[in-house]
């Protein structure tokens, strides 16, 4: 039978070196310590094999991204480049470059002007070495803070503001002088003075607020936009080439251009030479799009470092395979704080495949709702098996409960699982802990060594193993160059994951030199059979073993037999990999095992291999509760056996178990099935003693309590006692895990995790843990791995709780609710505590979603493969600033298991403004009062599948100001009188019934509305200070409010409409000629016909004023847009016209005394005087603007006639309002002190904050108003942060997703 693999790789195509990495002589110091290589046996491996170091290999790194000027990440063993690709899947480097700009032609010589306006208003200089093609060049703009990870982020924004503070410091010294002698004089001045003085000296205060002599970082950060870049892509004929202005300066002469990474290995530094923050690029020319790869942390460069760091030949802490190449593939998405999304996970196995990955190595990871299944687990499923692509991913931190096992390592099949150990070595060199000796051969864990206590535990819920094989867990090793450290220490999975990585490359270089075929499952098949097994740690923490090179390197060295290129399949009763039970009652249960081959190629030629296979196999069990059939016969497309699991008169506890599947004809183990057993506790009292407890150095105890009927919550009670032998003088650190499993919900949802510091004084400690009485309860306790010195504790775990009859209480507005509740475990306080502090309000999008093939980057391993995106969006209006949660609920809450590959939100503000990004896992965004846009993307490869979101809604969640407490009664009787609850006493066995009353709604908050929900809690026991502990279910239960229809409201009456036929007609006549004034005539070739229709128009109304002030909108946006001294003058002379058509005094009289509005013809008159004196008080506002454009020219008779304006619009305008944004107050004082530039600041800072109606200039002129106001000033720094700001805050375009 032939073997399916991959074709072998010749040694000739591999560059050999002899040297070997360690001298055979020389013995390991403590320092191999630091990046562990002998407890997995690739020490002795590379010793004896010093070629097989890696080289020929190359490894993805799925990680935050990868720093290529890191130490030990610049070449391999061999002198070649180490990182040969550096790809941004997440896409939060993004920048569009769609703004099609062509340089001027130099009519002379026929050639450009090398120099174009950027888009932050820069000049930028060009090379005018670089051959642009067609002169045509593509801008783009990005901010350095949404590049740069947190903690460069927050040491750039330090050092920033120290510079900005001591220009600060500088201009308020010049100021203060100011400010002092104007008070002086102030003191001396004759009244005529007082006032002009007195507003030279608010002024100078006015400078003074602007010129803080010392921001905080948390104030410097609202203000300081960062570095901003100019982007230029071009075409030079060959290729599409990128430069960026890192040094902000806009002068690119003398620079080379970049391109993509892998066609010169071109990567730089942003900026001065303090940052240290490596960037390459690639450019998606298709689609417009210039890719920045930065890291956004320093983790992927650390993963690297494990992997394959190169230092010198004899360096103790290289990397595990210091010879293999670098694929940088950064899943971690800046805008999310490195966290990663559906979109970047697809990218990443995409580039794996495009790239020519051997390996892959992920060391991120989530909770997960279901296994073995998803979008993702295709495409990981096709990766491995159809592209012989190894994966390994780390098992997660979230031990030492059990199955606390993440995804995508434990939850897809396909994928290598890698647990976190450390050993004594690592203990002593990397951690510098002081142990005790041990002579007895039982198991220590400071003396073998054992998995760290955070390092997470299989089995997965579907009841694989979790963890298939461990590694070392912790190094000290390369970080990015802008860590301003070379080497730092880390521990996690996410470390034992790329140590495995490392070994696995040795391996897979030994056989590409060897010329020995070898597989992605055949890899793994070797290292989980040869792989060390600890004697004293669970399987469930360790899986199969402790990997060993030396082993699995002779494992594969043996001739190669049918099965190691297959995988077997393995289904427990239809949808199961492996038997985990976890129920309450013990018994014998029959389970269903179906094994299916398949090959790692699925291509059509290999029929004939698979009509030929046949396997004759061998089956054991590990123990004797495991009863299953000894021998079976296997072929293509499988077959099933039965298996019994008798689980009675097991103890209390975890029992692990598995059946072997043996080939008999090699003696070969095919697979290993799990079985997985979990017995309760005896005691199912509400009260459980779980004794005193002693702990051996990182042990680890697992109780499974069954919860009583009735119980809502528990109560774990833990005493440090001793006993007098031990020393408990010092602190130790003992872990309380709590967890239970439900289906559908990943693990986190139902755990509580603390870390407790004990000694012999410490008090008692009470954890109180929210449970369904239905599940099991698992209590685990450990001591922490580097705890040192022996303890005891005892432990007491109490069932409580007051049940409710409905678990999820929903109201409608003016409705009341029955509950009945009962007691049934013990005597209990009912103290009802009911509230509502959540809102959400559902959205719909404006329009229909529209479905769009995605461009190359996003095509799944063939060109004809694309995926799809569909596209919504949402719009809202706050009133308020506040903040929201975007919650899609039916998408959300699932990302590696998803149906889908991915969604992805941005949340925009009405200046198209980037607010926050939300994936799988929304979390706040911070929004103001105005307009918000909110896009979603939806993606997968069939657009008939996303149809069916074309009007999908969204939920905006909003935290209420102040939660609104829900009223409870004992009767019916009570809730009519108003005799709200009080506490009192249910007796064990007996019931209570208590009466809910919803808010009607005219007594809501005004921000909620018709069809909103409001959410919150309710709890019943009582949280009585008197007793140590939270003596009430956390959480509580959940309680919601719909808000119905409300009060009707009596309607005023309507005054008669007593108007003749002919006034009625000219009213709407009036109206209809003011809106043709006003909506039309924009165009160039239209305005030459306004004057004359307007004229028309004034002739038939001349005491209209609607179309008087349509008439000077058109001349002052025209006078403004031409900046035309005669067009301002024009405006003056209509406010003229206008103002002779208004009787000033009759208005003042009118609002001089006060009118009885409740008879309607007075309240009509009171609204068409209301409506004439804001129409004055336009055309007032209009005057003095026009006139404050035509005293630029310092004409005396002009400033007269605008003083006297002003007096006049200073009667009708309360300008004291100015401050608190008042719209018309704003124009006036703004004209009136327009030489005061301070105060003049403080105005336009009113209108951007307040954002007040009819202002008449937009947030983004105040800003560029400001910047020149600034300058005037000489503040030249405050002046370039306004001008930066201003490109933040007001893009031209929304951000690509």
């Amino acid at each position: 039978m032939t073997t399916i693999s991959p074709p072998p790789v010749s040694p000739s195509s591999v560059d050999v070196q002899t040297s070997p990495i360690v001298s055979n002589e020389v013995k390991p110091s403590w320092k191999a310590s630091m990046l562990p290589k002998q407890e997995t046996k690739a020490y002795d491996f590379l010793r004896d094999n010093p070629t097989f170091d890696g080289r020929g290999v190359k490894i993805g790194i799925l990680d935050t991204g990868v720093d290529p000027a890191a130490t030990g990440l610049r070449v391999t063993s061999t002198g070649e480049r180490k990182v040969i690709d550096l790809i941004d899947c997440a896409g939060s480097g993004d920048v569009d470059v769609s703004k099609e700009v062509e340089l001027k032609r130099d009519e002379t010589n026929d050639s450009f002007f090398y120099e174009v306006v950027g888009i932050t208003g820069r000049t930028l200089k060009l090379n005018p070495k670089w051959n642009i093609v067609d002169g045509k060049i593509f801008l783009g703009v990005k901010a350095a803070y949404e590049l740069y990870p947190l903690k460069l982020k927050k040491r750039v924004l330090k050092e920033r503001m120290r510079a900005y503070n001591k220009v600060q410091k500088n201009h308020s010294v010049e100021v203060r002088k100011k400010l002092d002698k104007v008070k002086e004089e102030l003191t001396k001045a004759k009244s005529t003075m007082l006032e002009e003085l007195k507003k030279d000296c608010q002024n100078l205060e006015e400078m003074l607020s602007i010129l803080k002599e010392e921001e905080c970082e948390e104030t410097f950060e609202k203000i300081d936009p960062g570095p901003i870049f100019d982007c230029v892509v071009f075409n030079d004929g060959s290729d599409w080439c990128a430069i960026i202005d890192t040094n902000e300066t806009g002068d690119f002469q003398g620079l080379d251009y970049m391109v993509d990474y892998r066609k010169k290995f071109d990567y730089r530094t942003f900026g001065t030479d303090d940052v240290y923050f490596t960037y390459a690029i690639n450019i998606y020319d298709d689609t417009k799009i210039l890719s920045i790869v930065t890291d956004a942390g320093a983790h992927g460069s650390h993963v690297a470092g494990i992997t394959s760091a190169f230092h010198s030949p004899e360096s103790e802490v290289n990397g595990v395979a210091p010879g293999a190449q670098i694929i940088g593939l950064k899943l971690g998405d800046s805008r999310l704080g490195s966290m990663e999304t559906g979109t970047g996970f697809t990218r990443c196995i995409i580039e794996a495949v495009r790239r020519g990955c051997d390996i892959i190595n992920m060391s991120y990871g989530e909770a997960v709702s279901l296994c073995n299944t998803g979008r993702h687990n295709e495409l990981v499923r096709d990766l491995v098996q159809k592209y012989n692509i190894v994966f390994v991913a780390s098992a997660g931190n979230n031990g030492p409960a059990l199955s606390t096992v993440g995804a995508p390592g434990a939850s897809m099949d396909d994928i290598i699982s890698v647990g976190a150990f450390v050993s004594r070595d690592m203990m002593c060199g990397s951690y510098s802990l002081i142990l005790d000796e041990f002579e007895s051969s039982e198991y220590n864990a400071h003396k073998d060594g054992s998995t760290y206590t955070w390092s997470s535990v299989g089995p997965s819920v579907d009841g694989s193993l979790g963890v298939d094989i461990i590694a070392p867990g912790a190094a000290i090793t390369s970080v990015p160059t802008w860590t301003l450290q070379k080497f730092q220490l880390m521990n996690g999975t996410s470390m034992s994951s790329p140590n495995l990585t490392g070994c696995i490359s040795l391996l897979i270089s030994a056989c590409k030199q060897r010329g020995i075929e070898y597989s992605a499952q055949s890899i793994r098949r070797a290292i989980q059979n040869t792989a060390t097994f600890i004697d004293g740690m669970s399987p469930l923490q360790q899986g199969n073993g402790m990997i060993n090179v030396q082993a699995a390197w002779e494992y594969l060295c043996k001739k190669s037999l049918e099965e190691d290129h297959v995988k077997f399949n393995v289904l427990v009763d239809s949808k199961y990999r492996g038997i985990y039970l976890r129920s309450y009652d013990m018994m014998q249960t029959r389970h269903s095992i179906e094994i299916n081959p398949t090959w790692h190629n699925s291509s059509l030629e290999k029929h004939k291999e698979r009509i030929n296979s046949e396997w004759l196999i061998t089956i054991k069990s590990s123990t004797n509760w495991i009863k299953c059939p000894n021998h079976f016969s296997l072929m293509h497309n499988g077959r099933s056996f039965n298996v019994l699991v008798d689980s009675r008169g097991l103890d209390s506890g975890v029992h692990c178990g598995h059946i072997e599947i043996i080939n008999e004809a090699s003696a070969a183990l095919l697979i290993r099935i799990p079985v997985i057993v979990v017995v309760p506790h005896p005691d199912t009292s509400p009260t459980i003693d779980l004794g005193i407890q002693s702990f051996r150095p990182a042990e680890v105890k697992h109780f499974f309590l069954k919860p009583p009927p009735g119980a809502t919550f528990m109560v774990v009670r833990i005493n440090p006692i001793g006993p007098k032998d031990c020393d408990m003088s010092t602190q130790r650190t003992l872990v309380l895990h709590t967890i239970q499993l439900l289906p559908h919900s990943p693990y986190r949802e139902y755990q509580t995790k603390r870390y407790l510091q004990l000694n012999r004084n410490s008090r008692s400690f009470v954890l109180t843990v929210p449970i369904e009485s239905q599940f099991l309860v698992e209590v685990c306790l450990a001591r922490y791995w580097s705890v040192t010195g022996d303890f005891e504790i005892s432990c007491e775990c109490e069932f409580r709780g007051i049940l409710p009859n409905l678990k999820s209480i929903s109201l409608i507005s003016d409705e009341a609710k029955k509950i009945v509740l009962t007691s049934l475990l013990r005597d209990e306080e009912l103290n009802v505590d009911a509230k509502f502090s959540t809102l959400k309000s559902y959205i719909k999008p404006v329009e229909l979603g529209k479905i769009s093939v995605l461009g190359c980057r996003d095509s799944v391993f063939e060109e004809h493969r694309r995926i799809y995106q569909i596209v919504l969006k949402y719009e809202f209006t706050m009133a308020e600033n506040g903040q929201i949660t975007p919650r899609v609920p039916m998408l959300q809450g699932y990302l590696y298991e998803s149906a889908l590959e991915s969604q992805l939100l941005l949340c925009f503000d009405g200046n198209s403004k980037l607010l926050g990004v939300a994936d799988a896992w929304p979390g706040q965004i911070s929004v103001k009062k105005g307009k918000v846009v909110i896009f979603l993307q939806i993606r997968h490869e069939s657009p008939t599948l996303l149809e069916k979101f074309s009007s999908l809604e969204m939920i905006l969640e909003r935290k209420l100001k102040n939660p609104i407490n829900a009223k409870t009664y004992f009767s019916q009787e009570n809730m009519i009188m108003g005799k709200l609850s009080k506490p009192v006493l249910v007796r064990q066995g007996s019931s209570r019934a208590i009466f809910i009353e919803a808010e009607n709604f005219s007594k809501l908050p005004g921000e909620v509305k018709l069809g909103d929900v409001l959410e919150g809690t309710i709890t019943f026991c009582s949280p009585s200070v008197s007793k140590i502990g939270q003596n009430k279910r956390p959480g509580g239960f959940p309680l919601s409010l719909v808000i119905g229809k409300p009060d009707v409201k009596e309607k005023k009456a309507t005054p008669i409409d007593e108007r003749s036929l002919d006034e009625k007609i000219i009213e709407d006549l009036v109206a209809a000629k003011s809106s043709i004034l006003k909506k039309h005539f924009a165009k160039e070739d239209e305005k030459s016909k306004f004057d004359s229709i307007f004229e028309e128009f004034l002739r038939d109304h001349p005491s209209e004023l609607s179309i008087h002030l349509a008439g000077l909108k058109h001349f002052m946006d025209d006078a403004k847009a031409k900046n035309d001294t005669k067009l301002f003058e024009k405006v003056v002379e209509a406010c003229e016209v206008a103002l002779k058509e208004i009787n000033s005094e009759e208005l003042a009289k009118h609002f001089g005394i006060s009118h009885d509005k409740s008879d309607p013809q007075v309240e009509k008159l009171c609204n068409l005087m209301l409506k004439k004196r804001d129409q004055f008080i336009e055309i007032l506002l209009y005057r003095v603007e026009a006139l404050r454009e035509l005293c630029k020219d310092e004409d005396e008779g002009i400033n007269q006639r605008l003083a006297e304006a002003l007096t006049e619009a200073k009667r009708w305008v309360k300008t004291g309002n100015a401050c608190t944004g008042d719209a018309n107050a704003l124009k006036v004082m703004m004209v009136e002190d327009r030489k005061r530039l301070g105060t003049m600041l403080k105005y336009l800072s009113v209108i951007i904050d307040k954002q007040p109606q009819n202002i008449g200039i937009t947030g983004k002129d105040c800003l560029k108003e400001k910047a020149k106001l600034l300058e005037e000033l000489g503040y030249l720094h405050l002046r370039d942060i306004i001008l930066m700001k201003s490109i933040i805050d007001f893009p031209s375009r929304y951000a690509t997703f």
